[in-house]
């Protein structure tokens, strides 16, 4: 194989990888919310998403080893980077002890901080306490996938997350189908989750790269210092992140009801189906952008960059297509006893605030490479901020309940149009415009999509089975796929696209 079909194939498998535990997540949701309640998936999402609050902390100084380890690798300076690998690993240690405790105290009083139903509270508990391990596991795991990202063998890492999703998958099976209906199961699988993928990817860190190792004695405050300079903003830039999606959820529970805190995590948890794609497969090209980035390679790595916006943009425009044309008909055979058309808004409102932020999100890399974080951690704080005011006076003086709590988020989202395309091209010290033909191609795709799929699923009644909702689905991903190629992709794009796809 050639390095591009190499990289496709990273791009395949971060896609199965996606829609792989994408499908899990939409075996759960009727699970928690037939079996349990609709309010007992609410908290599902909300302990994962109120662990990220940690991460602010972790983020500081583990978003960069990956980069300084491969860089120091790659130009042979071996010494350095076990230096890199093993401050970060022991640092990861150290937060995991002294962040433990603090977090213990507010999970065991967490029925005194939110709305908890009393039959929930214990359940609740332990479900903080279940994700919380699960989040110290996977930041030493994260470390760990450092021997594949290296070798650029990101199918690897892909194949070893879709092995522990299956074992995941199985132990919720027996434990919904054969002990009980506690929803902490699904912290109790998740947490299964990361420890196996925790050894797997241990065993293929030491394959591929069996010098890396970790030891105590190469640990360097310096070392963790530099990470901790660059790693700051990133830091600050989840801290507006939280403000965009994060406390949406902890708003709801606290502002409206448990009820609508459900049906917004449950929408949430579709439409996140596109976003985590767009994420998996921008993940799949960063280890080949670094070396052109490395080599000093500027016009080819721009030319991956546009590439890869749009593989995301297509992905968008399939998605979204999908999730428009046949959400409804999804909800009412999946959860019909719910209320099924105040949910598919609120999907299609979430879909939707991806429009753009799935198209760039390649771009976010740049800021990597060029340890160049300050004005996008600005930016983000400064739409973070706008995003809960918004939210607080439209739940405060406005009567729209739960659409507020999302429709704030899907306008704030449009002003990634103006700051990663141009900030990207300062960063890499080209003309302005340089992305911005992509994303001309990109509006216009998703205008002619938007109408070409609603016109197109009318020929076909509501499905009464999920065999007339495939092929509905099917169609709309046709007609997406048509649409994007024939409008987005170059002549030589579509030439390798069609090698591609024969193999």
């Amino acid at each position: 194989m050639d390095f591009r079909r190499v990289l496709k194939n990273n791009s395949l498998w971060a896609a199965l990888l996606v829609i792989f535990k994408s499908a899990i997540g939409f075996f759960l949701v009727p699970f928690i919310t037939n079996i349990v309640s609709i309010e007992a998936y609410g908290y599902v999402l909300l302990a994962n998403t109120m662990i990220t609050y940690i991460d602010i902390v972790s983020i500081s100084f583990n978003y960069f080893a990956q980069r300084y380890i491969s860089i120091s690798f790659h130009r042979g300076e071996y010494e350095s980077s076990d230096r890199y690998y093993s401050s970060i690993i022991i640092a990861d240690i150290i937060l995991c002890v002294t962040t433990s405790v603090p977090i213990a105290f507010f999970i065991w009083n967490l029925d005194k901080i939110l709305n908890i139903y009393a039959g929930l509270a214990s359940d609740v508990k332990i479900l903080f306490a279940l994700v919380l391990v699960r989040y110290y596991v996977s930041l030493i795991a994260s470390t760990m996938e450092i021997g594949a990202f290296i070798r650029d063998r990101y199918a690897t890492i892909a194949k070893c997350k879709i092995f522990s999703s299956a074992i995941q998958v199985g132990i919720i099976l027996v434990l919904y189908g054969a002990v009980g209906r506690k929803v902490y199961y699904v912290g109790i699988a998740a947490l299964a989750y990361d420890i196996v993928n925790l050894c797997l990817q241990y065993f293929f860190k030491h394959r591929y790269t069996p010098n890396l190792k970790v030891d105590y004695t190469k640990f360097s405050f310096s070392s963790i210092a530099q990470l901790f300079t660059n790693g700051i903003w990133i830091a600050i830039n989840n801290v507006g992140n939280i403000l965009n999606n994060g406390l949406d959820l902890l708003i709801t529970n606290l502002m409206i009801s448990e009820v609508v805190m459900g049906q917004i995590s449950v929408a949430k948890t579709i439409s996140s189906l596109n976003y985590s794609i767009v994420s998996g497969i921008s993940e799949s090209f960063k280890a080949k952008q670094l070396k052109m980035y490395s080599l000093g390679k500027t016009h080819e790595l721009i030319d991956e960059l546009k590439y890869a916006m749009k593989i995301t943009g297509t992905v968008f425009l399939v998605i979204s297509g999908v999730f428009i044309s046949c959400g409804q008909d999804l909800l009412f055979l999946w959860m019909r006893k719910q209320d099924v058309k105040t949910i598919y808004y609120l999907l299609v409102i979430c879909v939707l605030s991806d429009f753009m932020p799935s198209l760039v999100k390649p771009l976010y890399y740049v800021y990597t490479l060029t340890t160049k974080m300050r004005i996008p951690c600005y930016v983000t704080i400064a739409m973070g901020t706008m995003n809960v005011i918004s939210m607080f006076l439209l739940l405060k003086c406005t009567s729209f309940g739960g659409y507020a709590v999302v429709l704030t988020t899907l306008v704030i989202n449009t002003i990634h149009v103006v700051d990663a395309p141009l900030y990207s091209a300062h960063c890499l010290g080209v003309k302005l415009s340089t992305f911005y033909n992509v994303v001309a191609v990109y509006v216009v795709a998703f205008a002619f999509n938007m109408v070409m799929c609603r016109l197109g699923i009318r020929i076909i009644p509501f499905p009464v089975s999920w065999g007339m909702l495939i092929v509905k689905a099917v169609i709309s991903v046709l007609i997406s796929v048509i649409i994007s190629v024939c409008i987005m992709f170059t002549r030589d794009e579509k030439r390798e696209l069609y090698k591609f796809m024969k193999g």
